[in-house]
C-alpha cells in the first residue's frame, strides 16, 4: 500500500504489560490497590494562613510495582493550592498493587485527602 496516500490499515498492538487504563475505565480486579505508605501533603502556607480547608479526591494510577505513575484531581476541594498539594503528595505514596487473575495489574484508585486546621 501507498503510505503517503493514507491507504493501508494501522494496527496498534499494546501488550497487557504496557496497557494504561483511562481514569474513568473500570478495571475488574480481585484486590484493589492497598495503600501501604501514605505521605501527608504539605499544607500550602497561604491556604493555611487564610484558614482555607477542604477535601480533595485524588485519582492515582498505580502500576504493577505499587508506584503512583499518574495522579489527577478526581473531585476538587475548590481551592487550587490544596488540590495541587494533594496531587503532588500522591506520587510519594506506595501501594500494594491491584491483583487481576492472580497477577499484579495497573489500576486507578481514588482516595480522599483532608486539609483541616487544628486549633
Amino acid at each position: 500500500p501507498d503510505i503517503a496516500s493514507g491507504s493501508g490499515d494501522v494496527v496498534v498492538d499494546i501488550g497487557d504489560e504496557d496497557y494504561m487504563p483511562s481514569p474513568d475505565e473500570f478495571v475488574p480486579v480481585e484486590h484493589i490497590p492497598e495503600l501501604i505508605k501514605a505521605v501527608q501533603p504539605e499544607y500550602p502556607r497561604l491556604a493555611k494562613q487564610a484558614g482555607l480547608t477542604g477535601k480533595v479526591w485524588v485519582k492515582a494510577l498505580v502500576d504493577k510495582e505499587g508506584k503512583v505513575i499518574k495522579a489527577i484531581v478526581g473531585k476538587s476541594s475548590g481551592v487550587q493550592s490544596l488540590d495541587d498539594a494533594a496531587v503532588a503528595a500522591a506520587f510519594q505514596n506506595s501501594f500494594k498493587p491491584a491483583i487481576q487473575n492472580g497477577r499484579a495489574v495497573t489500576c486507578w484508585v481514588t482516595y480522599p485527602v483532608d486539609f483541616a486546621l487544628t486549633k
